[in-house]
């Protein structure tokens, strides 16, 4: 292909896609506009990304079909944190900006069609003369032209009229489709009088739970209507009929105007702690820094008054949270704070709700974000400020492809803005932590927690001896456990029983052969689950299902047992302790309902709650007020774990369970174990991260683990074992090939822990150096060579710094 000097070649990246390619065009376009591309005779929408200067005069390139001008582009800032995130995990451009964006929202994009000359063509049918006449009112898509012409089959006529120059063919703006959601919500505008209330109990029950529901929390200015649709059983008919009757109020609002929580209204003075930390922050206001605070020390009040500070400037504020659990609480503060200047973002929204969000950011119609960990592909313009709350939380890693990390990000995302980060947390991640003590980061403590309640008293309670008490018999709670938790109900308070698993027993075994279940397409053991809608065997990673045999299917003995415990069992067995006490439980099948997790959080606050069981989901950064008593069932699944960070996550998890009691009276928390000896319970009894911490980096630097080393897992997947097992080692020889300075270490290929998962055998292959470079580097020419290559029956994903390496 000639190529014209007039010509201006440009690489777009394509989220539909998840490519980015070079196309060209004869206008000047700058970096983060929205356009219009085709790839292979298919129309999609792709963003500039930057100029390509690198054109091959063998290749022939497409032109760009249209530039959305009208449309708000990204800034230069954002296109090049993406490019920074892209290289930094090796991926195309367009895998970023297909998570960065909302799902769906480019897709299925429609066609418009216009007149393209004044002219009328000799000899055209009457359908076709219809159509013209319609074009010459205005652009239609091809739904508008059927509806009108009254014809269901004219692409016929339009393939024509195309050939003979009288119309054209474009894709129609995708953004007119993306216009802001809005939805319904009811306020109360009249109290009844009892004799009103009375007539509307008798004619219509359903009216009468909305407006019982509405009197009784006249203090929240406003539900959403689709939200008491689902809690009260009733439908939008109620609402229009009452208000008719002048009793509410119905308008339309954003979804993310979160009712306010009474309790957040109080201004706080800060301690000498905080305030330190705001005035040093307000004099700088650069850098990263860390705010090293424990459980209740009021690091959430430090972050809204740095916010505050940035907002009055004129800037914009990203406030990430952990998981989607902590973005109601996070939101109620808040909204309290900013009004109606804040945007939600994180996969639990709607489709139509998270374009609107995301709309709105763009559009400059906002002041804060908040949200979990994509949130922090929020399109902020003028961004003044990153704050991440709890960063050593796991959640902030994503899972799936690309296996990004969000705090990594946000500290990219800072420099390329060149705004402060403040990161927080009570257990600080090992290596954030490192950084900050050697003075890379910015370090302030806040020893103390806020209010007079002090730290809750922690006892390490040894299970062996309840087993030697019980002469044998494995019980789950121990007999010091059940009377706390008795003297705290008795007393008013709550409890929290936390369990790291879900279902009602991890796995179903035969006491006679030692059959257990698992699963057909993952290599793990099926848990058995007590009230599922499906099936009571399930698959935690495939979702696949089965009944629970009434013999062994290996053996045929009738001795099949339900080993271990989840949240459905230990749930079972308090009730059974405690059949007066009202008990919740809180895990990912009780809460996947939308606002199920808010409804339980106004229950615990309303004390409707006695006992509540969950996992790591009621762990972090609630509060509860009433809470009194935190008891962890079984720590050893947590220690036990064979990975490098098993210690730091265990100690980071159980200091943030314990951390929700006794935030306002005093506190307890009961820790059973097997092990009573190891390192992590003598300094979590003394709320000691400090001293945890010295443990654990002597055992990294001696192990050449981060922050001493740096990691990257490479995980090669496919159908066929044979065929995955041949080419991890051709992936694996390769590395050992280029590894010429012997400054990488290279462990394997070899099978990961859990070698099957969703029917796909996977390889790993660990590459460990003391320097970033040489291992980026043998990356580049060891792995890197294949993922640019389509392969056959083989997925390769890399994971830089990898959260686990199992």
């Amino acid at each position: 292909m000639e190529i014209k000097k007039s010509m201006k070649y440009y690489k777009i990246a394509i989220p539909e896609i998840k490519k980015t390619y070079t196309f060209f065009s004869e206008s000047e376009i700058n970096p983060g506009y929205f356009c219009s591309v085709k790839v292979r005779n298919r129309q999609y929408v792709g963003i500039v990304v930057e100029k390509d200067n690198s054109i091959d005069n063998s290749l022939k390139y497409n032109r760009i079909s249209s530039i959305y001008r009208d449309f708000t582009p990204l800034s230069k800032n954002y296109i090049d944190f993406i490019k920074t995130i892209s290289n930094y995990y090796f991926t195309d451009y367009g895998v970023f900006f297909s998570i960065a964006f909302p799902s769906k929202m480019f897709k299925g994009i429609e066609f418009e069609y216009s007149l393209n000359s004044e002219k009328v063509g000799l000899f055209l049918t009457d359908e076709e003369l219809k159509i013209v006449t319609l074009l010459k009112e205005k652009p239609m898509k091809l739904k508008e032209i059927k509806k009108y012409t009254g014809e269901e089959d004219v692409v016929a006529s339009l393939k024509n009229l195309e050939k003979l120059g009288l119309i054209k063919k474009e894709i129609a703006n995708p953004f007119k489709r993306a216009e802001t959601t809005k939805r319904k919500a009811v306020s109360l505008l009249k109290i009844p009088e009892e004799k009103e209330i009375e007539a509307i109990k008798r004619k219509s029950p359903a009216q009468f739970r909305v407006l019982d529901y509405l009197v009784k929390n006249k203090g929240v200015n406003f539900f959403l209507v689709s939200e008491l649709s689902d809690r009260l059983k009733v439908s939008s008919s109620s609402f229009e009929s009452l208000e008719k009757k002048g009793f509410v109020r119905l308008f339309y609002d954003y979804p993310s105007l979160i009712k306010e929580h009474p309790q957040l209204k109080e201004i706080i003075t800060l301690n000498k702690y905080q305030e330190k930390f705001y005035r040093d922050f307000l004099n700088s206001k650069n850098g990263v820094y860390y705010l090293f605070g424990v459980t209740g020390s009021g690091k959430t009040e430090v972050y809204l008054r740095c916010a505050e500070a940035i907002i009055s400037e004129g800037k914009t504020v990203l406030y990430l949270v952990p998981e989607i659990g902590l973005t109601p609480a996070a939101i109620s503060r808040l909204k309290v704070r900013f009004g109606k200047d804040i945007a939600i973002l994180h996969s639990g929204l709607s489709y139509g709700e998270r374009i609107s969000e995301w709309l709105r950011v763009l559009n400059e119609k906002v002041k804060i974000v908040v949200g979990t960990r994509s949130a922090i592909f929020a399109p902020l313009k003028n961004l003044g400020l990153i704050i991440v709350d709890e960063e050593h939380d796991h959640s902030y890693k994503q899972e799936n492809f690309p296996k990004y990390n969000a705090v990594h990000c946000a500290l990219f995302r800072g420099k390329i803005d060149n705004i402060p980060i403040i990161l927080g947390s009570a257990s600080p991640s090992v290596e954030i932590f490192y950084n900050a003590k050697k003075g890379k980061y910015k370090l302030y403590k806040l020893p103390e927690r806020a209010g007079e309640s002090g730290f809750p008293s922690v006892e390490i309670i040894d299970m062996m001896e309840e087993f030697k008490k019980a002469k044998g018999k494995k019980k789950i709670f121990a007999e010091t456990t059940i009377n706390e938790i008795k003297k705290v109900i008795d007393s008013g308070g709550q409890v929290l029983i936390f369990v790291n698993r879900r279902g009602y027993a991890p796995f179903l075994m035969c006491r006679k052969c030692g059959f257990i279940e698992m699963c057909p397409n993952c290599s793990v053991s099926l848990t058995v689950h007590s009230d599922s809608n499906s099936y009571p065997l399930q698959c935690h990673y495939c979702g696949y299902g089965k009944e629970i045999p009434d013999v062994c299917p290996s053996c045929g003995d009738n001795f099949i047992q339900m080993m271990g415990y989840g949240t459905q069992r230990i749930e079972k067995r308090l009730k059974s302790l405690f059949p007066k006490a009202k008990i919740e439980r809180v895990d990912r099948d009780t809460v996947s309902t939308k606002n199920a997790f808010e409804n339980f959080m106004t229950k615990m606050n309303r004390r409707e709650i006695d006992i509540v069981v969950g996992t790591q989901m009621i762990a972090k950064g609630h509060h509860f007020p009433y809470l009194r008593l935190s008891v962890i069932v079984d720590a050893d699944s947590l220690i036990s774990f064979p990975d490098f960070r098993s210690a730091e996550r265990a100690f980071s998890l159980f200091l943030q369970v314990g951390g929700r009691a006794g935030r306002e009276l005093k506190g307890k928390v009961l820790i059973q174990t097997y092990k009573p000896e190891h390192y992590i319970f003598k300094y979590l009894k003394n709320h000691d991260y400090l001293s945890f911490f010295d443990k654990e980096i002597d055992f990294r630097k001696k192990a050449l683990y981060p922050p001493f080393a740096k990691i990257i897992v490479v995980e090669i997947k496919g159908n066929d074992e044979e065929k995955v097992a041949e080419f991890s080692n051709l992936v694996g020889n390769r590395l050992k090939e280029k590894n010429v300075d012997g400054k990488v270490q290279i462990l394997g290929p070899v099978k990961a822990s859990i070698f099957k998962v969703h029917n796909k055998f996977r390889y790993h292959i660990i590459l460990k150096s003391k320097d970033r470079r040489s291992l980026r580097s043998l990356f580049k020419k060891g792995v890197l060579p294949f993922l640019e290559k389509k392969l056959s029956g083989i997925v390769i994903i890399p994971d830089i710094d990898p959260y686990s390496i199992m």
